[in-house]
């Protein structure tokens, strides 16, 4: 098992997030999505006065939060929970609060997750797993191996927005009646084998030329084929979608008037969510949306995608 303490976690729109949650004039923030404490840890150092309450649902990473907070000084000032972002409201009356001046959720996978051998990654050959909660009943493996076929194409849709996925979800349903899916390469490979049939008849290649192309993916296809189904799979796995309505429809209860609210997102799935959600809420204003510098984006390609959401309690 990798080591969490070995793996560099760049937080992305740092800057971006001080300013727009106004962090400078905050007594008490909330971290939803504590992750390596990379933000928690800036709020504090911008801010020597404020003091936080800080959730997330993966316990080792929580255990690595805390010992870069110590090593920083700063772990007087915060209070870890281990819990879902979609009950930070139970933590907020655990702790005998109401109102808190922020709240910010930085969305998606950590680079923890996905350099863990969890099987959030289709590069290595690992369990597929995708909990990142290890304490939720079902994983990745129990989703192939068991869904139905319209389910598996309807998740693949939804959550990944994945083309072929009626094609995937077949093939998925031919190999798993030989064999289980139980590592995130074997489920690569029967992914890859739909893309790559699919380019080959396009280009009227024979497919026994399927070996020349297989590791051809960035520049046929722009991005790896499994990319689009692994999300779909992480997102279905730990409810990610659920949670976050959940989440947002709580929020403008626990914000102070003037509070702000930022909410990192790193595609159109999350951003549309959020974006719908809000719109419904009429005491949450809009203030501004970031973007990642270029100087950013070129130190870390994994913020390239990242969107910040400032909205205000009005």
């Amino acid at each position: 098992m990798k080591k969490y303490e070995e793996i560099y976690h760049p937080s992305v729109l740092l800057k971006e997030s001080i300013e727009g949650l106004k962090i400078d004039k905050a007594k008490l923030g909330l971290d939803c999505t504590l992750g390596g404490a990379g933000h928690t840890v800036a709020f504090l150092k911008a801010n020597p006065h404020l003091k936080m309450i800080a959730l997330d649902q993966d316990e080792d990473v929580i255990e690595i939060a805390k010992k870069r907070l110590e090593k920083e000084n700063l772990l007087d000032r915060v209070s870890i929970y281990y819990a879902n972002f979609k009950d930070f409201d139970l933590v907020l009356k655990e702790e005998k609060v109401d109102k808190v001046d922020f709240i910010f959720f930085d969305l998606g996978v950590s680079h923890f997750q996905l350099r863990s051998d969890r099987g959030f990654s289709f590069w290595e050959d690992m369990p597929l797993d995708m909990r990142m909660d290890k304490n939720l009943k079902k994983n990745a493996s129990d989703i192939v191996n068991t869904y139905k076929e319209k389910d598996l194409i309807k998740i693949f849709k939804e959550y990944g927005e994945e083309k072929y996925a009626p094609l995937i979800a077949k093939e998925i349903i031919r190999y798993r009646g030989k064999k289980k899916i139980e590592s995130t390469l074997e489920l690569s490979k029967i992914i890859e084998k739909v893309y790559l049939s699919k380019y080959l008849k396009k280009k009227n290649i024979s497919e026994k030329d399927l070996e020349k192309y297989k590791d051809k993916y960035k520049k046929i296809f722009g991005k790896h084929p499994s990319t689009r189904v692994f999300q779909a799979l992480r997102i279905e796995v730990n409810k990610e979608f659920d949670s976050l309505k959940e989440a947002l429809n709580k929020v403008s209860n626990h914000l102070s008037p003037g509070g702000r609210l930022g909410i990192i997102t790193f595609h159109s799935l999350e951003d549309k969510i959020v974006k719908n959600t809000l719109k419904g809420i009429k005491d949450l204003k809009l203030i501004d949306i970031y973007y990642p510098s270029k100087e950013e984006i070129e130190k870390n390609i994994a913020s390239r995608s990242a969107k910040l959401r400032i909205y205000e309690k009005i």
